[in-house]
This record gives structure tokens, sequence and C-alpha cells, in this order.
């Protein structure tokens, strides 16, 4: 009778075992996935395959609002809950310190090899390394570049400059046969592009922003020579025009198409609005951003955004399986035809699909390779906020440069670290 009660049991146990296992490997996750929203119906597309593919892995696809500002308010939100409420989300190249600092996102080293790696851009990798730990996955990359009229620069005999020298050279050459052009424009209201244009100009003379030490420092000639040249292109030399101080990046694209400019910095997301524009088809390239000083590299401020893996997220495992898939060659490709997305595999810049799409790609890998992350400190917006103050207050004439570098000696130390 005890060895009957003994098979029995042992018999309940095997069975409870074989239930739990197949349970275990037949279970469904749904991964939360908080993204940018899908106005073509791309990524349902992708999701769909996915699940396909995946059969025990499902995607509940939140999509967020446009504005990066919302995005980060709702993400963040989430993530400070510390519940695994996200798995997965979609990430401006400004926000990995923040929430590393946080401690709200994986670590993804263990998950990906140099040879997955090492198929990025440099800066793109590099905007999702903290501490030289990996954190992201970039999808698509951004980087301030130079649009300019090849047909006005044909006509009156110029080449495409290369320093800012030549650029006011060149454009106060041409305002002077035609003067019903303005010369240069960028965005430059008192925002986020004001801060990487600032940057992108004080780079390229040689000279840098050090946040590697609090309080952070500045060196103030070169902020000082910056702001100069800056500024001297609205008054002194008068080739931007001061509706300059106002424009966002529609602003400016808006002015551009009216076909009154002749160089422009700008996001090279804009050339396929651009390009297809009656009154620029044909007559607009896109190169690199001049230097400030001669034999300098010139740099464009990276943007652009990645995948991260929320910390407390209860299926790492499948949340980067579904990453690697949304990041696969044929994916990000798929993206950057659909939403004109700068790629950020390097192998997308010989991909003739994509170069029939944005020409211009061919000649910019170097200089997008080279892109630089803005800096990567927990609190860069407060940082960008200050400097875009300072900036703004010397470009509308309020204040000299140098009064604005004693402002922001002053003011840096007073930030919260």
């Amino acid at each position: 009778m005890k060895k009957n009660h003994i098979i029995l049991l042992a018999l309940i146990l095997t069975s409870a075992i074989a239930v739990n296992f197949y349970y275990f490997f037949n279970r469904t996750v749904t991964l939360q996935f908080y993204a940018h929203p899908d106005k073509l119906g791309v990524m349902e597309d992708v999701i769909a395959v996915f699940e396909n593919e995946n059969p025990r892995i499902k995607i509940n696809y939140v999509q967020l609002p446009d504005d990066t500002n919302d995005k980060y308010a709702i993400i963040s939100s989430q993530l400070s809950l510390q519940n695994g409420s996200i798995d997965v989300l979609d990430a401006d190249v400004t926000w990995p310190s923040i929430f590393v600092k946080s401690d709200w996102v994986a670590n993804l080293d263990d998950y990906f090899n140099e040879d997955e790696i090492g198929g990025y851009l440099k800066g793109s990798i590099d905007s999702a390394t903290v501490g030289g730990k990996l954190y992201g996955i970039p999808y698509r990359i951004d980087s301030g570049v130079l649009f300019y009229r090849k047909d006005l620069l044909m006509k009156y005999g110029y080449p495409v400059p290369k320093t800012y020298a030549e650029l006011i050279d060149t454009a106060s050459a041409i305002k002077a046969q035609a003067p019903e052009l303005n010369g240069f424009s960028a965005s430059w209201k008192n925002f986020e592009g004001l801060t990487c244009s600032f940057f992108e100009m004080l780079w390229s003379g040689g000279y840098e922003i050090d946040t590697s030490e609090t309080p952070y420092r500045i060196n103030a000639a070169g902020v000082a020579e910056t702001l100069d040249l800056m500024q001297s292109m609205i008054s002194r030399y008068k080739i931007v025009p001061e509706a300059s101080l106002t424009y966002s990046s529609g602003d400016l694209r808006a002015a551009f198409i009216e076909g009154n400019l002749i160089f422009m910095r700008d996001w090279p997301t804009g050339w396929r609005k651009l390009s297809e524009a009656p009154a620029l088809k044909d007559k607009i390239a896109v190169a690199p951003l001049p230097s400030t000083k001669p034999g300098h590299a010139s740099y464009g401020a990276l943007g652009g955004w990645m995948y991260m893996v929320s910390k407390d997220s209860k299926h790492k495992k499948e949340a980067v399986q579904w990453i690697k898939f949304l990041t696969t060659y044929e994916n990000e490709k798929l993206l950057n035809l659909k939403y004109n997305y700068i790629p950020s595999r390097i192998e997308l810049y010989s991909d003739e699909e994509v170069l029939e799409r944005m020409p211009f790609l061919e000649t910019m890998l170097d200089y997008f390779n080279q892109s630089r992350p803005r800096p990567k400190v927990a609190n860069y917006d407060e940082l960008s906020l200050l400097l875009q103050n300072q900036i703004h207050h010397t470009l509308k004439g309020e204040q000299t440069p140098e009064a604005a570098v004693m402002m922001l000696e002053s003011l840096l130390p007073r930030l919260l670290y």
C-alpha cells in the first residue's frame, strides 16, 4: 500500500513538472514597446512579421506623440515607476545619460558582440554608450549639414565653402550682385537647435566645453570667438536675416523653399521635402558644414534615436530579440526609405535604393561618422537651456560675446549636478 502511494505521488509530481515545463516553454510574452507614431503603417507590418516568426512573443505597440518633450515626459514617468511597465523604448540621443544615472535602463554589453556593434557609425554608438557601457542600439541618426543652392554657386562661379570665412565671402559677393538673396540661415531661435549650431561652430574651431568634472568649464576665448562669429554674420556682414532668431526647423525650411536663401544649416532629414519643392527641384545639394578655422575638421552635432531596454523589464531576453529584429539591415532600410531617416548602419550608405532616394549620402559617410554627440551628462537639459539663453541674448545684440562668457562662468557653477 505504501509503495502504491509513493508511485502515485511520483506520478503526480511528474505530471505537475511536465505541465509546468509545457507552460514555461509555450507561454506567450507580451512586450510593452514605446516608440514613435507609425503614420504610414510601416511598424505595424514589421510587428506582424516578427510575431509570425516568433509566435511566443507579442508586441504591444504604444505610439508616442510627435513632440520629443512629450515623448520624454511619458517614457520617464513610466520608467520612474520601476515596475516593468516598459520593456523596449525609443530614446533620443540626449537621454541615455539621464536614464543611466536614474538606473532605469539595462546594460546591453552581454547581448551584442563587437561585430554587431562595428557595423554602426561611430558617433551613433558613442551616443548610446555611458561610462564605457552600451545601453542602446541606434536605428537612425541626424547631423547638422550645409544645404546650398548649387545653381547659384555655378551661376556666380564659386565653390562650396570649406570654412565660415569662405561662406561669408561667397554669400557677400553673391548678395552684392543679387541683393534680394539672403546669404545664410539656421534655426537660431531660443531652443535646442541653437545649442547644436553653437557646438558645431565651437568644435570646428578646436574648442570644447569641459564636462568631465563639475562644475563644468568653458574655454572663454573659444566661446567668445564662436559667439562673435555668429553675431557678426547677422550684424556686421549682414548675410543672416534677423528672422533666423525666430526660426524653428520648419520655419527655416519654409524660408529656403521660397528660393531666396543661398546657404542653410539644417538636418538632412529635410532633404526629401526640400528637393521636391518646385522652386528648388534640381537646384540644391548637401555638404559638410564649414569649419571655423582652416585646417580644422568640421563636425555636425549628432541627433538621432535608439532602442533601449528597461532595467526593470521582466523579459529582457525577448526585448533584445525584438531590438535585434527591428535593427536588421532590411528593417532599417525599410524605415529609411519610408520615413527618410538617415541610416545608422554603415552598409546602407552604399545601398543603391537608399542612394537613389538620398544621393548626397554617398559622399557624406566620413562626415557623419565623425559627427559628435552633445555633452553626455545627466543635466544636459539644464546646460543646454543656460547656453541657449546666453547665445540668444548675444545674437540679438543685447550683450557682447565677452559679457556672455562672464555670465556663463558665473552661472555654470549654479547648475544642479
